[in-house]
């Protein structure tokens, strides 16, 4: 997920390509981002590209 959002696409662009709910992507992002130790989206992007 965290290189699709590397890549510009929005949490409901992941979601469609992934066939999964929004809801799931939104919260695999943000847990990703507490464990990278990051603040914030653009940061994670920046760190899985």
């Amino acid at each position: 997920m965290l290189r699709l959002l590397a890549d510009g696409l929005s949490s409901e662009d992941i979601a469609l390509a992934l066939n999964c709910p929004e809801r799931k992507v939104k919260h695999v992002i943000h847990r990703s981002c507490t464990t990278l130790s990051l603040g914030h989206r653009a940061w994670a992007a920046a760190r899985a590209a």
